[in-house]
């Protein structure tokens, strides 16, 4: 796919925008490939998310709160990292039944 890349790790890729990259926003509603097997709100974690600027500039920043979603179709297993705002990445993993990448 074009909003992956590979991550170093064997048949593990992360989605190259700044959002997350949930199966609805990548098929056609139609492709069957838009129709998840599996769906689950994981969680969530608070996370300090600092950017070079703040820095420099002595900013301090809250901690953000990072929720965690998992789907699974018939060729990808995702797991999103959405952060407050609405920034945020996607991992995905060739699904394999019992034995998936992720």
């Amino acid at each position: 796919m074009d909003n992956f890349i590979k991550t170093g790790c064997d048949g593990v890729e992360i989605s190259t925008g700044d959002s997350p990259q949930r199966v609805e926003d990548m098929y056609e509603p139609m492709d069957y490939l838009n129709e998840l097997i599996y769906s689950k709100d994981v969680g969530s974690f608070k996370q300090e998310v600092v950017n070079a600027d703040d820095m420099d500039l002595g900013r301090i920043t809250e901690p953000s709160e990072v929720y965690v979603h998992v789907e699974t179709n018939d060729l990808y297993n995702y797991i999103h990292f959405e952060y407050e705002g609405g920034t945020g990445f996607t991992l995905n993993g060739e699904s394999k039944g019992c034995n998936a990448a992720l």
